[in-house]
């Protein structure tokens, strides 16, 4: 491991209209010595060519070519062979303005934190904000984890870490959700971190993007499932925050039956499981303040009177459509 090595990590797949753009900032980056892993997962736009263009002409630039295995698995392609002391991760159609690496790792480096964040914006120029750093130590972690159990607190863009904090973690392969789902332990992990009150990464709202085409997808519900099952899992591991963790695992399955109602779908085995697990669940000691009216509604007439979660999920998915027209 070389000292002081940022390893940056980015998946790419079909996103040739903004691939420059992002390769383009994290090669300006005022921090210069990195290695740029990235990750071509099958595209088919002429994105691997233009990875390989850039491999070219900067030599900090590694590509790897791969058959599509989705977000998960490009990004642990990327981790199996990083050889930085820090980490980070830049989603391909994103951006990073000029001095956010190096102002995280000096952070990072002054302070002896495990971890530096900082802000996002999606319009205007960025880098706004005081430049104030905010410090939580060793005191605050079990603070920081409960946040994780009780709020979906989760890691993901905007952060540089000592890639230490990454050993045996690998992303859960062929699932949406990746980031909630590693999110518990990395967070256990991290003793000390701090973060730079400037919004330096553009996050951008892609309607082509995961997030934004699969919001109301049952398979993509049903992966956050997993994630909060794997959560709550961790949780009783840990004995801390295990009837909030299992709030949080309830509310994703009656949000998963919101979108398998209100898509008309025939039972398949993922309404089994969500289903089987619910009810599970359910006779176990949860935090009900956790859950809001709609949900505690949908929660007492599971298995009584379904046909009021079936119509309140029309109303959903049509005031979703709605909104997205506008």
């Amino acid at each position: 491991m070389t000292k002081g090595l940022l390893s940056v990590i980015v998946a790419v797949y079909n996103v040739k209209s903004y691939l420059a753009e992002c390769i383009n900032s994290i090669c300006n980056q005022t921090y210069s010595d990195m290695e740029i892993i990235l990750i071509d997962d099958g595209s088919n736009d002429g994105s691997g060519d233009i990875c390989d263009s850039y491999a070219r002409k900067d030599s900090r630039i590694r590509v790897i070519h791969q058959e599509n295995k989705g977000l998960s698995g490009a990004r642990n392609a990327g981790l199996d062979i990083m050889h930085g002391e820090y980490i980070t991760i830049v989603d391909s159609d994103d951006y990073v303005l000029p001095n956010a690496f190096s102002e995280a790792i000096s952070v990072i480096e002054k302070y002896n934190l495990d971890s530096c964040g900082f802000g996002a914006f999606r319009s205007g120029t960025g880098g706004d904000g005081t430049g104030n750093i905010s410090l939580s130590l060793e005191e605050e972690h079990d603070a920081r984890l409960r946040d994780c159990f009780t709020k979906e607190k989760t890691v993901n863009w905007g952060n540089v870490f000592k890639s230490s904090l990454w050993k045996d973690i690998r992303y859960p392969v062929d699932h949406v959700h990746e980031d909630s789902a590693i999110a518990h332990y990395i967070i256990d992990r991290i003793q000390r971190c701090g973060s730079i009150d400037k919004k330096y990464y553009y996050y951008r709202k892609n309607p082509t993007g995961i997030c934004q085409s699969s919001a109301m997808k049952p398979q993509t519900r049903y992966d956050y499932i997993l994630a909060c099952k794997d959560r709550l899992n961790y949780a009783i591991y840990k004995n801390i925050c295990i009837a909030q963790a299992r709030s949080i695992l309830i509310k994703s399955i009656l949000s998963y039956l919101t979108s398998y109602y209100g898509n008309d779908l025939a039972m398949d085995e993922y309404y089994k499981k969500a289903t089987n697990l619910l009810r599970e669940q359910r006779k176990l000691l949860y935090d009900s303040s956790l859950l809001n009216t709609k949900y505690k509604l949908y929660l007492l007439c599971f298995d009584r009177i379904d046909f009021v979660h079936r119509f309140g999920a029309k109303i959903s998915l049509w005031s979703k459509k709605i909104r997205d027209a506008k």
